[in-house]
Order: C-alpha cells, then sequence, then structure tokens
C-alpha cells in the first residue's frame, strides 16, 4: 500500500481561491504573453539596429515577426478545434527539428563535397571540382533565400530533397563528378 501524499496547503489554497474567482489567472496570462512579444519586439529591433540595418527594414521585417501574437485571434480557435496545444506545439518543434537536420546534412554535404574536390589530380580538376561545389551550394543557398522570402522563387528544387527526375539527375552527376575526380587525386597523391 503506497504511503499517503502530503498535500500542499498554500496550493490548495490557490486553487480554490481561483475557483472562486475565476478571473484572477487572466492578467498573469496576458503579462506573461506581453512580455514574450516585449523581448522579441526589443531584442529584434536593437540587434539590427547595432548591425546597422536601416530603421525603415527594421520597421518592416520587425512587423512580421510579430504577426503570429497579431492573428492570434485567427489560429488559436484552430488550436482548439482541432487536437491540444501540446500536439500542435510537438508538431511545430518535430518541424523544426526535421528542417535542421535536412539542413545541416546539405550544410555537410557541400562542406565534404568541397574538401573532395580540393583533392582533384590537376588544377584544372580541382577547378571543375570546386565549380560544381559552388553550384551545389549555391542552389541550397537559393532556396534559402526563397523559403524565407529574401528573393523571388520558382522552378528550383534542393538538391536530393525535392522530387523531380532532372534534378535528381543532375545532382547525382555533380556530386559524382567531385567524388571521381577527388578519388582520383587520392589515388595519385603520393604516401
Amino acid at each position: 500500500m503506497a504511503p499517503p501524499v502530503e498535500r500542499d496547503e498554500r496550493a490548495d489554497r490557490a486553487v480554490i481561491a481561483a475557483r472562486k474567482r475565476p478571473w484572477t489567472w487572466i492578467p498573469p496570462a496576458y503579462v506573461q504573453q506581453g512580455l514574450q512579444y516585449g523581448v522579441v519586439d526589443t531584442v529584434t529591433s536593437t540587434f539590427f539596429d547595432r548591425m546597422g540595418v536601416p530603421l525603415a527594414s527594421i520597421g518592416h521585417w520587425g512587423s512580421w515577426i510579430t504577426v503570429p501574437w497579431q492573428a492570434k485571434a485567427l489560429w488559436s480557435p484552430l488550436v482548439d478545434l482541432f487536437g491540444t496545444r501540446r500536439a500542435w506545439i510537438v508538431g511545430a518543434q518535430f518541424g523544426v527539428l526535421v528542417s535542421s537536420a535536412v539542413l545541416a546534412l546539405l550544410a555537410v554535404a557541400v562542406v565534404r563535397s568541397a574538401r573532395n574536390a580540393l583533392m582533384a589530380p590537376t588544377e584544372l580538376e580541382q577547378f571543375i571540382a570546386v565549380a560544381l561545389v559552388v553550384l551545389l551550394g549555391l542552389q541550397i543557398l537559393l532556396i534559402l533565400g526563397g523559403v524565407f522570402r529574401l528573393m523571388p522563387l520558382t522552378g528550383l528544387t534542393v538538391p536530393f530533397v525535392s522530387y523531380g527526375g532532372t534534378s535528381m539527375l543532375v545532382s547525382g552527376f555533380t556530386v559524382g563528378v567531385i567524388l571521381g575526380l577527388g578519388a582520383r587525386g587520392a589515388r595519385l597523391a603520393p604516401r
């Protein structure tokens, strides 16, 4: 038989008081939400100002950062209708985790390809391999710029991630050439 659980009398009194006056928890909840909003708004403005970003750009992009708070009346009923808040938060965090993992893998692929390209035996082969690495990395940066709405984007695919026959073939060919040139250089290098 389990030992009796000791109860915290202060917590019990707080719960009873909250049940008698349910409006007492609303102001602290809004203060807590306002603190987050204020911190994000103030920190981003100060951060970009110290980086030398023009005030007009700070105002434009800073207003986009606060859109989730401004549109909360629109999206919060969806959270309540379709599942629990915990499920939405876990889903969003999982999405961020997967996206970060894909970006990390792409960065590792570009760095390892660059290292392999520098192992090519002749300068011409090194130049070709490095140019292909730069093209691969530039394609990834263009996609990221389009995703973050920093530049217009149409018709480009993420190497090895987006479905597309031609994109997969060209990306595979590019990495194959880089690996082949690097392997040839490693084979010809004196030991």
